[in-house]
Formats: structure tokens, C-alpha cells, sequence
């Protein structure tokens, strides 16, 4: 069975209300509400959605909704603000739908503390003007509040929408990394070109660049140098080939390049380097 939930007289309404909510049927909204829970648990149901209410836990009810609150704890604690559909109207002009598509998809927010405390602070002032009948003002105060709520809440989702955005652009970076460094154990030998590369990813070597710097702190240059210098260091470290053999492995011109190559990088002219490990 559906009750209804409006105050024709009032245009707005903020109380708090515990687990004898349980015993509601469920309530249709002539207005909205925003809910905030302060302590303890309950399941809370949106056109037969159901949503976990926590500490910390906001909820946003549009017009028409049809609520219910079921099996909360003994300790379950809300503080629930009522507004009529005109004060909602007034206080929502001019703001972006966008917010109010958003809502419908998602009406519920976990927050963080010092992000929750913001929406307290809101609610203890609605309550000063609840009490306060004989302003004259009231309705056009707290419908002054209402909009300062909305567009605290819009400015959470859109932060969150854009640390979301950051995490998916830098989950993408990283899996082209991963893809790069892959190509590079493979082709390294032959290929010491950034271009090969990032044509084998299908990105511009500038992004290439971007990518590398934002996760190894080095451009790609420098990454396939690294890895040139060590398949040197190994072979002139534990293999019998000769200087131009290595230049021949690993796609030098001839060994001159190789050794100004290898004497660039490390300081060390490749026979020297070879005596040296071998006298270790």
C-alpha cells in the first residue's frame, strides 16, 4: 500500500527519523527530499530500487519518487529534508540538468567526513528556520539553502566525475605502457627508433612521450637506450662475440657507431668495459 507525503501548508519540513520508519508504507514525494544518515543502517528503496543508507550516507529524492525504509538498525539515525515542488522549482532555476539527470541514475552518495560536514552544517541552519515561524523571510531563506545544497552536490558529482575520468585516462596509460614495454623486449634488438613504436601502437610518438614521462619519469628515447645498453652489457659480459658481431645483433651500422653509442651512455669504450667485467 502507497501513502502520500506532502505538505500543502509548509513548503518545507526537516526532521529526524529512526528505525520506526520500518512500520511506513511506502510514501510518494509531492516534493523532494535529501536525506542524510548519521548513525546506524537501513535499506532504503527508490521506485523499488533499493540503496544501503550508512553514516555518511546522502540521498537525493526527486518529485514523484516512491520511498520506503526497511530493515534498519535499532541505532539507525536521518536527518530528512522536505521541500514542496515550488520551493524546488525557485531554488533549482538556471541550474544544469545535467545534476538532476545524474540524480535519478544515482540519488545516493557516500561521502567523506569532512565532505558530510558541509551538509550538516546546511541542515542545522533549515532547523534554526523551521523554528523560527515568525520570520517573515523563511521560505525565501531556506530556499536560498536548498540551492546552495544543490550546487554543493553538484560540485561533488562533477569532482568525482573528473577523478573517475583521471583514473580511466591513467588505467588506459598504462596498459599502452605495459603494450610498449612488451614491443620493446621483442623488437628491441632490431628497432631503436621511437616512431616504430608508437606506429605498433597506433599513437603519435608525442603521446608515446606523454605516457612514458607520466609513469617511468623517462621519454621513450630514453627507455630504449636503457634497454640497448643493457643487451650490450650482457653480451660483452658473458658472451664470446665479437664487437662488430654485437653490432651486427643489434642493428648498429658497424661498430664504430656501436662503441660511440655504448661510450655516450656509460663512459666506457667497449673493449675497456669487457676487461673490466671479465677481470671482476
Amino acid at each position: 500500500m502507497e501513502s502520500t507525503f506532502s505538505y500543502d501548508v509548509q513548503s518545507f519540513m526537516i526532521r529526524d527519523i529512526g528505525s520506526e520508519m520500518n512500520r511506513i508504507h511506502p510514501i510518494k514525494l509531492h516534493g523532494g527530499a535529501i536525506m542524510l544518515c548519521k548513525t546506524g543502517h537501513a535499506e532504503l528503496v527508490i521506485n523499488t530500487k533499493k540503496y544501503d543508507l550508512s553514516a555518511g550516507t546522502e540521498a537525493v529524492l526527486l518529485a514523484d519518487c516512491i520511498v520506503s525504509i526497511n530493515n534498519s538498525s535499532e541505532d539507525f539515525l536521518c536527518t530528512m529534508f522536505y521541500f514542496s515542488r515550488e520551493m524546488f522549482l525557485q531554488a533549482s532555476a538556471k541550474i544544469e540538468s545535467f545534476l538532476f539527470h545524474h540524480i535519478v541514475h544515482a540519488p545516493v552518495y557516500h561521502y567523506p567526513k569532512d565532505a558530510v560536514k558541509s551538509m550538516e552544517y546546511y541542515f542545522v541552519l533549515i532547523k534554526r528556520m523551521a523554528a523560527d515561524t515568525e520570520n517573515r523571510y523563511r521560505d525565501v531563506i531556506v530556499t536560498n539553502f536548498l540551492r546552495n545544497i544543490l550546487l554543493d552536490i553538484y560540485d561533488k558529482i562533477q569532482r568525482k566525475l573528473r577523478i573517475d575520468e583521471r583514473n580511466r585516462g591513467y588505467m588506459r596509460a598504462e596498459e599502452l605502457f605495459n603494450k610498449f614495454m612488451d614491443l620493446l623486449i621483442t623488437h628491441g634488438t632490431e628497432h631503436h627508433d621511437v616512431q616504430f613504436y608508437a606506429d605498433q601502437l597506433c599513437i603519435t610518438t608525442r603521446y608515446l612521450t606523454s605516457l612514458t614521462t607520466k609513469i617511468a619519469h623517462k621519454n621513450p628515447k630514453q627507455i630504449i637506450d636503457t634497454h640497448v645498453l643493457q643487451e650490450i652489457k650482457i653480451m660483452l659480459t658473458f658472451s664470446e662475440m665479437t664487437l662488430q658481431q654485437i653490432a651486427d645483433y643489434l642493428h648498429f651500422p658497424d661498430q664504430s657507431y656501436l662503441g660511440r653509442f655504448f661510450k655516450r651512455n656509460t663512459g666506457y669504450a667497449l673493449a675497456a668495459y669487457r676487461t673490466k667485467m671479465l677481470g671482476m
